[in-house]
């Protein structure tokens, strides 16, 4: 009996004590309508532990109308992007508990957010502080009789303004203490990285380091040393990476070119991933290690040591929340080199000895009778590979009205395996054809002086080129009418 009653008390101690360090997650719901809205995708980044990174994205069911709702979980004030991909990108704050009306001016890449609920005033100050694309983006001039205080000027001066705002909106009382201490924390990473990116065009191609340099790492990571507070601003990344090369410029060992031309490698995954495991903890190493795995896993580079990091990552942290966006890219990036490493499919064939063939024409002659559609492309051109994505549909339409696609590729010698690559990748069935000088010249003619790719053209089975600007697999329907139209 008494084994008993200490057995219950030893359980129901561990359960409190597990309670206590449980994270205590609610609900923000926000509601909103998109003017102008065409069936585009809507995602809404997924703050896990509170991160403010916009990788780690679920998609948003919008209704014919364009309105929709969407349930985010907040363990506390968050930094939560809206994306519609080429069309806008939105940072939003969103608190637990709380529920937001929204209306999104979706017609142009200048997208309004706005917001018709108590949160307006907070969203419209945090929309006018400087987030730009990327952390390079705008930076300031920079001479070399500057010092170290111009140098912290030039984001100490924007910080300190953004707030002063912060505070004084505070004081009116239309903020909360939690978004504060939010926004604060996202001004710091962002000042911060915003320094840490002007120390590496400092450092990266110099042979040896100057110490007004040094000094400056040195202040950078002394003003803003990596807390658990930090991983909720969307810059948390950037300045963790930052934070690994400075603390590597503080070692005795540290060659500035020869780090520059590791991070322009291969082993810049490696570099910074066990950087990140040597110079950070806790939360803060397992944020940044998943952050940067997920954004160089996404980045369709197909880059092999991804599998081996992920896999070293999920063994060191057993209950990873960020499984469920890591591990498609991974299974992405397996099945990508199971494609490339097999054979040919078939389906697939390419066209002989094509430096013999020097027109539009002469290839014609190849498919006689037959109505074709020709695909100008580039293994180097991302539009290009973009249109492949809607194969799926173009197929069967192709099919059904007897047209051969011909695949013209315009790669020059050094870029052929990477063409072969890709047309494993996309499974790209029909005729291939590695265009020579004269065809390329001859494709240009009908193009109308000079050639941007993709170019689509339709040949009718007269062996004639019957619509000279043809519409992309993305057009399917304009397409269809006009291969009817042959």
């Amino acid at each position: 009996m008494i084994y008993t009653r200490f057995l219950l008390l030893l359980i129901s101690t561990l359960f409190l004590a597990c309670s206590s360090q449980s994270v205590d997650y609610s609900t923000a719901i926000v509601n909103g309508k998109i003017v102008g809205y065409q069936g585009q995708d809507l995602f809404v980044s997924n703050p896990i532990n509170g991160s403010g990174y916009e990788g780690y994205k679920d998609k948003v069911d919008v209704k014919q109308d364009g309105t929709f709702s969407a349930s985010i979980n907040l363990s506390k004030a968050s930094l939560v992007t809206f994306t519609m991909p080429r069309l806008f990108k939105h940072l939003v704050i969103l608190e637990p508990k709380k529920n937001y009306d929204v209306k999104i001016d979706g017609r142009s890449v200048n997208s309004v957010f706005t917001f018709n609920d108590e949160s307006n005033a907070i969203q419209d100050l945090y929309a006018g502080f400087d987030n730009p694309d990327y952390i390079s983006k705008n930076m300031p001039s920079i001479n070399s009789s500057m010092t170290i205080k111009d140098y912290n000027g030039m984001f100490d001066r924007p910080f300190e303004n953004e707030i002063y705002q912060l505070e004084t909106l505070a004081q009116s009382g239309q903020v909360s203490d939690d978004v504060v201490t939010l926004i604060k924390a996202d001004r710091e990473v962002f000042r911060a990285a915003r320094k840490g990116d002007l120390a590496w065009r400092l450092t990266r191609n110099k042979s040896v380091l100057d110490e007004k340099t040094k000094s400056f790492w040195k202040h950078i990571l002394e003003e803003t040393p990596i807390t658990n507070e930090y991983m909720s601003s969307s810059w948390f990344l950037s300045y963790a990476m930052s934070y690994v090369r400075g603390k590597k410029v503080g070692e005795t060992t540290f060659n500035p070119s020869a780090q520059h031309q590791l991070e322009r490698g291969t082993e810049r995954l490696s570099l910074f991933m066990n950087g990140f495991e040597t110079y950070l903890n806790g939360s803060t190493q397992e944020m940044a290690m998943a952050n940067y795995l997920h954004k160089e896993s996404g980045n369709q580079r197909n880059e092999k040591e991804c599998i081996a990091l992920y896999n070293n990552l999920k063994a060191k942290n057993k209950n990873n929340q960020f499984d469920k966006y890591l591990k498609p890219n991974i299974d992405a990036i397996e099945e990508y080199y199971r494609v490339i490493d097999s054979d040919f499919a078939e389906g697939i064939n390419f066209i002989e000895n094509p430096q013999a063939i020097n027109s539009i024409s002469e290839l014609n002659q190849y498919f006689k009778g037959k109505k074709l559609y020709l695909d100008v492309w580039a293994s180097w051109c991302g539009p290009c590979r973009r249109e492949f994505s809607y194969n799926k549909d173009l197929k069967p339409m192709l099919k059904k009205n007897d047209v051969v696609p011909i695949y013209i590729s315009t790669d020059k010698p050094k870029d052929l395996e990477k063409w072969k690559r890709f047309i494993k990748q996309y499974d790209l069935k029909g005729y291939h054809i590695n265009a020579s000088n004269n065809l390329k010249v001859d494709i240009q003619r009908y193009y109308g002086g000079g050639l941007r790719i993709p170019y689509y053209l339709l040949v009718n089975e007269s062996g004639e080129v019957a619509v000279n600007h043809a519409a992309r697999p993305s057009q399917l329907d304009k397409l269809t009418g006009q291969v009817k139209g042959l």
